[in-house]
Order: C-alpha cells, then sequence, then structure tokens
C-alpha cells in the first residue's frame, strides 16, 4: 500500500534552511514553501497525533487514526503572505510526486 497523506488548512511546511531560521531543520523529504522561515522548532520525539477521516463536528465525535511515532513539530512564517490553501497545494503536490496520496482533506468551517 502506498504513504498515505492527511492535508489540513494549517499546512504542513517543510524544505531546505534559510540563514533567518530558529533553531532547527526541515524535514529532507519536503522542499520549503518559497519564502518561508523557520520561527519555531521541536526536534522529534515519540509522540501522538490524531488525524481526522471525515469532517470535524465536535471533538467527542471525531473519526479517524490515531498514529504514534517521532513528531517534530516546525513553525514557519511565510513573506509575502499567501493562502493557506497555495501552501497545502505545494505540499500536496510535492508529496503525490513522492508516492504518497490523499486520503482525506478539509478545510473551514462546514455548516
Amino acid at each position: 500500500m502506498r504513504h498515505a497523506i492527511f492535508l489540513f488548512a494549517a499546512a504542513l511546511l517543510a524544505g531546505s534552511a534559510h540563514a533567518a531560521d530558529s533553531d532547527g531543520a526541515d524535514h529532507p523529504a519536503l522542499p520549503r514553501y518559497p519564502g518561508a522561515e523557520i520561527t519555531n522548532y521541536r526536534g522529534a520525539s515519540l509522540d501522538t497525533a490524531f488525524l481526522p477521516t471525515t469532517t470535524v463536528s465536535s471533538e467527542a465525535r471525531a473519526t479517524g487514526e490515531t498514529v504514534s511515532g517521532d513528531i517534530t513539530h516546525i513553525d514557519y512564517r511565510i513573506t509575502p503572505a499567501v493562502s493557506a490553501m497555495q501552501v497545502a497545494r505545494h505540499y500536496e503536490d510535492v508529496l503525490q510526486k513522492g508516492g504518497f496520496h490523499v486520503v482525506f482533506e478539509c478545510a473551514g468551517i462546514d455548516r
């Protein structure tokens, strides 16, 4: 089975090192979105994450998958600012070219 990715409106962000970055490094498999700089970094540590697989209307009723492993948190600032969709599409394209596929994707509030 091919790898699966989950994209969120908050966006996945990673890539190569830049002079203005705070401590930390990008994920080697993901080229950074142009103009992005690291503003906060928390290195890999064993943790769990909940990945929704359907629209979340209530945290108590959310369906998805809980995964565990080494999780790295990287925050970026992009100048000039661009839409979350534009950044998400960049990473979706990079990951799909790497053999991943989207399992679930959502943005905004479902009313």
